[in-house]
């Protein structure tokens, strides 16, 4: 799905703080295009598709329902995993989030092929299929 970008609905603002209005999904990512039923959009994608949505059942349960995968290196993820489980414990925080950036002296000088400074993203790994 090279390209994708997911509409926040009004419910995913409210249900997903920190998002903005549009998250891309990352090219590597698979997506299953469908229009789910009896479920609260929160991310929309084409032809109305829900890529996430929240299901309400009758005794007041809620399930998070999502049709995209995400790794620890996703984009998308880093946005959505904070915001999801602000939806889960309803607000209640107990830790905190870090990130860690270490520089190997090693590095210093080596050209990067992981970031385009033109479009200010990361740049997908090539895959070699002749090994």
């Amino acid at each position: 799905m090279d390209g994708l970008v997911a509409t926040v609905t009004p419910e995913g603002t409210t249900a997903l703080p920190g998002t903005a209005d549009t998250l891309p999904i990352d090219n590597q990512a698979w997506v299953y295009l469908a229009k789910a039923q009896d479920v609260t959009p929160l991310l929309t994608g084409p032809q109305d598709s829900t890529l996430l949505g929240v299901r309400t059942y009758d005794d007041g349960r809620e399930e998070m329902i999502g049709t995209f995968d995400s790794s620890e290196v996703s984009e998308h993820a880093e946005v959505l995993i904070p915001a999801m489980l602000s939806w889960v414990t309803k607000g209640v925080h107990l830790g905190f989030k870090r990130n860690y950036l270490s520089l190997h002296f090693d590095d210093i000088l080596l050209p990067n092929h992981r970031w385009d400074p033109a479009t200010t993203r990361p740049i997908p790994k090539a895959i070699s299929l002749s090994g």
